[in-house]
């Protein structure tokens, strides 16, 4: 797989959720939805746990855009 291939495969997973987020909650994007709304889209309980792994973070809904972003990124297995 190409390099350009898999950076526009990982921004797939993003905005696929940006697209859901626009579609079916009228919202601006994916990060725009409250907790439990994004609870519909992702596992919540893994995502907070990779948060406090890889960031120190508390929690998923405490980290910055750019993190929410990587994370699901990189752990694609989190979308439902």
């Amino acid at each position: 797989m190409t390099l350009l291939k898999e950076i526009l495969q990982i921004d797939e997973n993003w905005e696929k959720l940006n697209k859901i987020a626009r579609d079916k909650y009228g919202e601006f994007g994916f990060n725009t939805l409250k907790t439990d709304e994004r609870a519909k889209l992702i596992d919540m309980k893994a995502a907070d746990k990779y948060a406090e792994k890889e960031y120190g973070e508390f929690g998923f809904d405490t980290l910055k855009t750019n993190e929410r972003k990587k994370l699901i990124n990189d752990h694609p297995e989190l979308i439902k």
